[in-house]
């Protein structure tokens, strides 16, 4: 994956307001890399009758989280 330089910029700027740490340009692009693999491997796209059903499920079982 190829991220645009604006994009390393921002994420340099969010990773310093998240972690308080300032990345070099390399180390930035390899923990975007990272990330974008990590989520990557993650995500699953659901159709929007099961998010629905998901929300409907999440809103069912809120009281057993407390």
């Amino acid at each position: 994956m190829q991220f645009s330089d604006e994009s390393i910029d921002k994420f340099q700027i969010l990773y310093k307001q998240h972690f308080g740490v300032d990345l070099d340009r390399k180390t930035a692009f390899e923990y975007a890399q990272k990330l974008y693999r990590a989520m990557e491997l993650t995500y699953v796209q659901i159709s929007q009758d099961d998010f629905e059903k998901l929300q409907k499920r999440r809103e069912q079982t809120k009281d057993l989280t407390t």
